[in-house]
């Protein structure tokens, strides 16, 4: 039989895998059928990362290499460096030599463990409350003007009146 999932048959069926799955307890895996599709490797890691790389036209070596990989990845992406190669140098650099004696990951941050001092406590006596009034309500202008009482001047344009 062949097909684009040939290799990773081969591999199903192989001794190599089943020893490498024994020595390797904590990795579990599960293996589906699914016709018309290509085969693939779905990682999830711990961390909540989710990779897939394509076994598409594969062989049984090159399966078995994407297995093991899957076992030695870390769960995330490479780490960026800010475009420098990162490299190392046996010599004695300016700031110091590469120290291993001391176990530095597992050491917990000094300054989160030291007590730090509480401002004083001083107490004051707060100002006294001001009285809340009703603000004064400015009616409408012309409302105002409405209401106004105008002394009413009865000898002019009357009738009927006295002149």
């Amino acid at each position: 039989m062949g097909g684009s999932s040939a290799g990773l048959r081969q591999l199903l069926k192989s001794s190599e895998l089943a020893g490498f799955m024994n020595e390797n307890e904590h990795m579990n895996m599960e293996v589906y059928l699914k016709r018309g599709r290509h085969p693939y490797i779905s990682q999830t890691y711990i961390n909540g990362y989710v990779k897939e790389v394509p076994l598409r036209m594969k062989n049984k070596e090159d399966c078995f290499k994407h297995i093991t990989m899957a076992n030695e990845e870390f769960g995330r992406r490479p780490m960026d460096h800010n475009q420098h190669r990162v490299l190392g140098n046996p010599s004695i650099q300016i700031q110091g030599g590469w120290n291993t004696n001391e176990d530095r990951w597992q050491n917990y941050p000094k300054h989160l463990m030291e007590a730090k001092p509480s401002p004083p406590v001083s107490y004051f006596e707060p100002k006294p409350l001001k009285e809340v009034r009703d603000k004064k309500k400015n009616s409408d202008y012309f409302t105002k003007f409405m209401r106004k009482k105008f002394p009413l001047d009865h000898s002019v344009g009357t009738i009927g009146g006295t002149i």
